[in-house]
């Protein structure tokens, strides 16, 4: 079975030619491939089958499972070594008889990388690949991105305290996930003991995936504490103060528009495309969902409104 490993070049090996990486790139995809049960040893199963997996079946699933993972891993480990190498060639300036910016270069390269994309690369390699050692798994960029300014200690720990509660709770882990994670640090910083801290941090990234609370019914007490406000006020001083609202759906049905109007003027036809170059596909995909089912759900609604009683005569 091929690893991330068998990916590796000794820094001692002598030079080796382009056609020879390719070579070893593909051999080691070939490897890969072989680990795979021979298709025509797997039996077909009819789309209404349910019965449960035979021991045969569930060899095969797992073997399977396991080289998918690997290639996946292999795949999005891929740009942060591509990010350590234009970041050495970037510091031997390798290419200054033959280019003149280190842009050209790798646009000749790697003829299908926007030059932004390398940057995020070169920037984010040390932390995504201290990541990838640290607990199997690669960063995608746009979770990189995210952390990628922190010291590399608290990134790497700060990712593997999120993706141990993201495997836990049986969900996945994102970019947004991280962001919150950070946010805590600044509300409160993590114990000065190395080992306090990790526990601190681990039990922050669990919260994050916990399902939110169902809130209970409003008990007296809630009232009680209500009208005990500063200054001894009362409810009826509150009732006194408060603006009479004659036709509050209305008026909040009328933000929501304001706020839909605000959100078409970020939702063009000319950020989705920018955003498709932009090197971080996961990211992109997530966030299309997430449009598409608002947008979904808002226009069930608004077709599904009721129309105004007729006026009696």
């Amino acid at each position: 079975m091929a690893r991330l490993a068998d990916f590796d070049l000794d820094d001692s090996s002598p030079a080796v030619s382009p056609h020879a990486l390719a070579a070893g790139a593909a051999e080691a995809i070939t490897k890969l491939a072989a680990g795979l049960p021979n298709l025509a040893d797997v039996t077909e199963v009819l789309d209404d089958d349910r019965s449960d997996l035979t021991a045969r079946e569930e060899q095969q699933k797992d073997q399977t499972e396991t080289v998918i993972r690997t290639a996946h891993a292999a795949g999005k480990a891929a740009v942060w070594v591509m990010g350590q190498g234009i970041a050495a060639a970037a510091k031997g300036k390798w290419f200054r008889r033959t280019h003149s910016s280190l842009e050209q270069y790798v646009v000749d390269l790697i003829p299908d990388v926007v030059p932004r994309q390398a940057r995020r690369w070169v920037t984010g390699y040390p932390i995504a690949l201290a990541i990838t050692s640290r607990t199997g798994e690669s960063p995608v960029e746009g979770q990189v991105r995210e952390i990628a300014d922190l010291p590399e200690s608290v990134a790497v720990e700060l990712y593997a305290a999120a993706d141990t509660a993201a495997r836990a709770a049986g969900g996945r882990l994102t970019a947004k996930h991280l962001t919150d994670l950070r946010r805590s640090l600044r509300d409160r910083p993590l114990p000065a003991d190395p080992d306090q801290a990790r526990e601190d941090l681990h039990g922050r990234a669990t919260v994050l995936f916990q399902p939110p609370k169902v809130p209970g019914p409003i008990g007296p007490g809630s009232f009680e504490s209500d009208s005990n406000g500063v200054g001894g006020r009362s409810d009826a001083d509150d009732i006194e103060d408060a603006e009479i609202v004659e036709h509050p759906q209305l008026d909040s049905l009328h933000r929501g528009l304001i706020e839909l109007k605000a959100a078409r003027r970020h939702l063009t036809k000319a950020a989705f495309q920018e955003a498709t170059t932009e090197g971080d596909p996961e990211r992109y995909e997530e966030l299309l969902r997430e449009i598409n089912a608002v947008l979904t759900v808002l226009n069930g609604r608004a077709k599904r409104a009721p129309q105004p009683d007729a006026p009696q005569g």
